[in-house]
């Protein structure tokens, strides 16, 4: 049996076979499947800080990415909770070069501000999107996180909405209750913690299931990440045709890679971003982002497999229960992105999408970082190609 001290330290990293789903460009049905094998990196693109302004809004903030293959287009969910712009995503064309390592280009060719089921603008403060995920009905699933701040006692709850592509609100989806914090005194005592709530978003190819998850754990399941153990996340998926939660997953963070180089420095690590391979949504990539202050990032994206995972759905609290009795979801290191030594090194990488084919045929990866709004940071867009 798998103890709990194992489950914190390693993330369980097992041994599994990811599936990809190929699709016909403008339909969900699957026609072929092949293992997952490898990325191969074929090209990176930089946008400064401040380099792009769209009709009067900063680009920046980047956190979540779709694909729209139907139009060849990218939407990216901006994390801005209204204090630079209107609570918005933006419409990117990003296009590989002829052979790895080619210069890519990246443009951004639009942005739609997001409207609340009454019509008018998110207030600011009011909302943190994160996740984004399109449909071939041409709408948009969008996450937001939410926002518990011990300091102002100030909780908004978080929320997975969908939205046309002019940004017109369509319809919710339920959060467990679970999931909802609450506060005393300021200080959480169930549900999401601050900024590790619902940072991913994906659906499956038919577009039956969507699923999303927890960067870290619930207050009830557990601790934050830290140097010395990893943290107790959750997977949720939805089934569309019910409008609910029908299976949640463990699933066991890596720890943050390396304690800060100053006492009390900011240090996170957690499960940043997942993307369904196939129909049953259970064969998942998984994007993971350790930062730590003087350290910088280690991100690695993870093969994983929630066939064999216990269900949780009905356990309220993971702290409460032999935590040695849950199967987690078994994770497979595809790529640590450190091995890359890219020039620029790494950015707060949070969005990954399937995107279009390259001009060799194969499939492609697509990240993209979150620049936080902060000068001497920077977008970053990594293009890949999915080996067999």
């Amino acid at each position: 049996m798998v103890t709990l001290t194992t489950l914190l330290r390693t993330g369980l990293i097992g041994g599994i076979s990811a599936l990809l789903l190929f699709t016909d460009p403008v339909s969900p049905h699957p026609t072929a499947s092949l293992p997952i094998s490898g990325l191969t990196l074929w090209g990176e693109a930089i946008l400064p800080h401040g380099s792009v302004t769209v009709a009067g809004t900063p680009m920046g903030g980047l956190s979540g990415l779709t694909y729209d293959a139907k139009r060849h287009l990218y939407y990216a969910v901006s994390d801005d909770p209204s204090q630079n712009g209107p609570a918005r995503f933006y419409t990117l064309t990003i296009q590989g070069g002829a052979k790895p390592r080619d210069p890519m280009r990246v443009e951004v060719v639009g942005v739609t501000p997001l409207r609340r089921p009454d019509g008018q603008p998110f207030g600011k403060g009011t909302v943190d999107p994160e996740g984004i995920a399109y449909t071939t009905q041409d709408s948009l699933w969008i996450a937001s996180e939410g926002i518990v701040n011990r300091q102002g006692n100030r909780l908004i709850t978080p929320f997975i909405h969908e939205f046309d592509r002019q940004g017109r609100h369509r319809g919710a989806l339920p959060i467990p209750p679970k999931v909802m914090p609450r506060l005393v005194n300021g200080i959480p005592v169930a549900g999401i913690r601050h900024n590790l709530s619902l940072e991913s978003l994906t659906l499956t190819p038919d577009q039956r299931f969507l699923l999303t998850a927890t960067e870290n754990a619930l207050v009830p399941d557990g601790e934050v990440a830290s140097p010395t153990s990893g943290s107790l996340a959750r997977i949720l998926k939805y089934d569309l045709r019910q409008g609910t939660v029908v299976r949640e997953a463990l699933y066991v963070t890596d720890p943050v890679a390396a304690p800060p180089l100053i006492a009390n420095g900011f240090q996170t690590s957690g499960l940043v971003e997942l993307l369904a391979l196939d129909n049953s949504g259970e064969q998942l990539l998984a994007l993971e982002r350790s930062f730590a202050v003087g350290r910088g990032h280690r991100i690695t994206i993870y093969r994983v497999d929630l066939a064999g995972a216990t269900p949780i759905q009905e356990i309220d609290s993971l702290k409460a229960i032999d935590i040695s009795s849950i199967v987690p979801a078994q994770k497979q290191l595809l790529l640590s992105l450190e091995t890359l030594r890219l020039p620029n090194g790494l950015s707060n990488l949070e969005g990954m999408t399937l995107g279009s084919l390259l001009p060799n045929g194969q499939p492609s990866l697509v990240l993209i970082s979150d620049d936080n709004f902060q000068a001497g940071q920077f977008t970053q867009v990594l293009l890949f190609s999915l080996d067999f």
